[in-house]
């Protein structure tokens, strides 16, 4: 029976590559690669050997070795896989998938956890965190981020729990919500995190921008802010105090401007140009706000429809925790799959693709 420590100890599985470059000390870098996982606090949990002889550019080993891994993982939960030796950031996210994601790191990222487990003054531990996240950044899986920026009371949170079916606290009055609150959701099998932030106002004054600027944070890093503005209102002055605010914090990624409230105005002509008109209450205008932004991130996904035999289901189950099926269909011959793929991933598909579809 497991302790209690036991439950709570991570627990690691080793990837020992053998190249030609460690053919004479890959048993050493073994050994060390047990004592850094004991060094982390965490448990040395099996290993596995491979031979190769030429790198594969996307998972290093060949698939056929981590369907293995794989295979002798199942049933083991809770468990990291180190690669002992360096990954590239799509290398680490293609092994993850193959192995149904699970954790998987290299051997640097388990040599700054180390030397943050063991950092004792406060300037050391920013040095070793900053390292950390300088070199986990673009390993990270991750799910292109959306957030609701704009002027305060302008109804991004009935918006947010419009688009997610999340229930953040709605009300009509000024800073009614002063933290960031983040939802995942799915606009055709494309998956977006949406992050709800702080309102801004006139003139708010530059040591409350500061305050603020850790709520504000999520916007800063995202991929795609929605400027949402009150159509009813002096939505000028609001574009133009969020624009300013942005602006002030060195603001740089897309944007897309989105005209709530704008149900019973029938002339919009004068609305921002490329703007989506909108009424979050009345559920009007979501399908163009979602095509909208699908065009946004029309170079990282891609919408196709495959053709899977059935003589290769095999090989396309091992691959296929990297897309979104949006609909299947079976016929004497095989299925076809309507399916959306982040790009990253678009070359594993590149036998089965029968046909692009735009957003």
């Amino acid at each position: 029976m497991q302790t209690q420590t036991e439950k709570l100890t991570e627990k690691i599985y080793v990837i020992q590559p053998i190249t030609e470059k460690n053919a004479s000390d890959y048993r050493t870098l073994h050994e060390e690669a047990v004592s850094l996982i004991e060094s982390a606090g965490a448990l040395h949990a099996g290993s596995i050997f491979q031979n190769v002889r030429e790198i594969n550019p996307a998972t290093f080993i060949g698939e056929g070795k981590l369907q293995e891994l794989k295979e002798r993982l199942e049933g083991l939960d809770d468990l990291t896989v180190l690669f002992n030796g360096d990954l590239s950031p799509s290398q680490t996210l293609n092994i993850s998938a193959a192995l149904d994601h699970r954790k998987v790191i290299d051997r640097t990222t388990l040599i700054l956890d180390i030397f943050a487990k063991n950092a004792r003054s406060s300037e050391g531990k920013i040095q070793v965190e900053l390292a950390q996240l300088r070199y986990l950044y673009p390993r990270l899986k991750a799910v292109k981020t959306i957030a609701l920026v704009g002027y305060t009371n302008t109804g991004k949170s009935t918006l947010m729990n419009l688009l997610t079916g999340a229930d953040v606290y709605v009300k009509n009055e000024l800073f009614a919500t002063l933290d960031p609150t983040a939802r995942t959701f799915r606009i055709d099998g494309a998956e977006f995190l949406l992050v709800d932030t702080v309102g801004f106002l006139q003139d708010l004054p530059h040591h409350l921008v500061e305050a603020f600027k850790s709520t504000l944070e999520s916007a800063l890093n995202c991929d795609l802010a929605l400027i949402v503005c009150d159509a009813t209102g002096e939505y000028e002055m609001q574009l133009q105090t969020t624009l300013r605010t942005l602006e002030d914090l060195n603001f740089s990624a897309p944007s897309l401007v989105v005209m709530n409230k704008s149900e019973h105005i029938a002339d919009q002509t004068a609305f921002p140009f490329g703007s989506v008109a909108i009424s979050a209450k009345e559920n009007i205008g979501i399908q163009t706000l979602k095509r909208e932004i699908l065009r946004k991130f029309d170079e990282d996904y891609l919408f196709c429809e495959l053709f899977v035999p059935y003589e290769k289901f095999g090989e396309y189950g091992k691959i296929k925790s990297c897309l979104t099926e949006r609909n299947v269909t079976f016929t004497d011959a095989g299925q076809t799959v309507e399916a959306v793929i982040p790009s990253m991933y678009a070359e594993k598909f590149t036998e089965y693709i029968r046909e692009r579809h735009s957003v």
